[in-house]
């Protein structure tokens, strides 16, 4: 199963991820400090918690495809100070809020193992004092995890590890400035699953430069042989009128296009022989798995974070950068460091930007929603604005056969599956109006 050259160059569009509804550059405006406080208490159910996302923007060095908000940083001097920063965010939303506590972590960055661990061990200590975690996840990098590392994240319940792979190929590696020996992230594979912890999820990355199909099959193998329980196969995002350090990718060696798609195909197909099972459009679990529960009973979401089964309306983000959700609006904070420390240290929520919900996005959210976690959504354009411009560009679809109608609602075929995204984006009120052109990367 594929895509024609064809259709690669009829579909291959700008189009947001669609991590979240509207996308961050088509946010209105974010709320009073005292509305987000009403909104999130409003939406607020202490029977299930909050969702903590913290954002540790450090990292040793530059990966030159990386799009993240981080702070190249060589010594450890200052984490003090940060933690206690993070530690001080925490407490103000414990004021605003009653019975508030974590029911979910996840460390993100940067680099979390950037921070030493017993500096881990404090903050963590703060955010889980009052009942233990249902569930927490970190990002670890395996050059700079250690063993202590794993101790401290056990301990606390952190139990899914996510560890930034991108490709086993030392030449790949080169050209990206992320070199890691495949013997290293083994080491450090069995000394996770020697502490018994519930997943270890890889992230890669296809199209970056001197990637074939020769080296893409030799990644894949290697990666097999560690049986990771999820992979996370993202498209590299090229956007260096956006990202300047992706000025330093040599472009000429990256593949593009249909050459590009067949190493997604490749992949694909050796995951799919490997008792994996896809998830949306970008993601492979082992049978059996949570998220794969999740699919399977159509109980996936999409966020911030990528796929995920879990389904609290209350995401709170901690650190700079950090974006949150109140299920009625989002902020993000402060990506300067010191702004984002100067606020907090005054006693306010460092926000920088964030979005107030309609209703019509709530209404597209949730067809968005059901679009890339299920490839299946309501049929019915009752309620929208430019239904001519969106019943033409569905018929295209369906004539293309990447659509089919099954009574009320419409079906992602096979081949239409690696086109979530297009067909998200038909849906999309602020893209339509405002058409977001050099913003968002390709859809393949």
């Amino acid at each position: 199963m594929q895509i024609s050259k064809e259709m690669i160059a009829k579909y291959d569009q700008q189009a947001p991820r669609y991590t979240s509804y509207p996308p961050v550059p088509f946010w209105s405006g974010p709320p009073s400090e005292e509305m987000w406080f009403d909104h999130l208490n409003q939406q607020y159910n202490s029977q299930m918690g909050a969702d903590l996302y913290l954002h540790i923007p450090f990292c040793e060095k530059l990966c030159y495809y990386c799009g993240c908000h981080r702070t190249i940083k060589k010594n450890k001097s200052g984490n003090a100070s940060f933690i206690q920063t993070l530690i001080h965010e925490w407490q103000l939303y414990l004021k605003k809020m009653d019975n508030l506590y974590a029911h979910s972590i996840h460390l993100g960055g940067g680099t979390p193992t950037f921070l030493k661990p017993e500096e881990l061990d404090l903050l963590l200590g703060h955010l889980v004092s009052n009942r233990p975690l249902k569930l927490g996840s970190v990002e670890v990098d395996p050059r700079t995890t250690s063993l202590e590392h794993l101790d401290v994240f056990k301990k606390y319940g952190l139990c899914r590890l996510s560890m930034g792979i991108q490709d086993f190929d030392l030449s790949v590696q080169k050209e990206i400035n992320r070199e890691q020996s495949f013997e290293l992230v083994a080491t450090l594979v069995n000394e996770v699953r020697l502490r018994q912890f519930e997943s270890i999820n890889f992230d890669l990355i296809y199209g970056l430069p001197n990637q074939t199909l020769k080296s893409i099959e030799e990644t894949v193998q290697k990666v097999l042989t560690l049986a990771p329980d999820m992979v996370a196969f993202y498209s590299y995002a090229h956007v260096p009128w956006k990202i300047s350090n992706q000025k330093l990718i040599k472009t000429e060696l990256m593949p593009t296009g249909h050459e590009k798609h067949l190493l997604y195909l490749k992949l694909r197909e050796l995951f799919l022989a490997s008792d994996y099972v896809e998830i949306g459009i970008d993601h492979f679990a082992k049978k059996g798995s949570p998220l794969e529960r999740a699919q399977s009973n159509s109980a996936l979401m999409r966020n911030f974070m990528g796929y995920t089964d879990v389904k609290s309306k209350t995401l709170i983000g901690l650190g700079p950068s950090s974006i949150s959700s109140s299920g009625r609006s989002f902020i993000q904070n402060q990506k300067d460091l010191a702004l984002y420390s100067e606020a907090i240290e005054a006693g306010r929520l460092a926000i920088q930007t964030g979005h107030i919900h309609s209703n019509e996005d709530q209404s597209v959210d949730d067809i968005i929603q059901s679009i890339m976690c299920n490839g299946r959504w309501s049929s019915s354009l009752e309620d929208f604005a430019h239904q001519a411009e969106m019943t033409k560009e569905l018929k295209a679809m369906i004539d293309d056969q990447l659509i089919i109608l099954e009574g009320d609602h419409y079906v992602a075929t096979a081949s239409g599956r690696f086109l979530l995204r297009n067909m998200a984006k038909i849906y999309d009120h602020h893209l339509r109006v405002k058409r977001g052109e050099n913003i968002f990367s390709r859809t393949l």
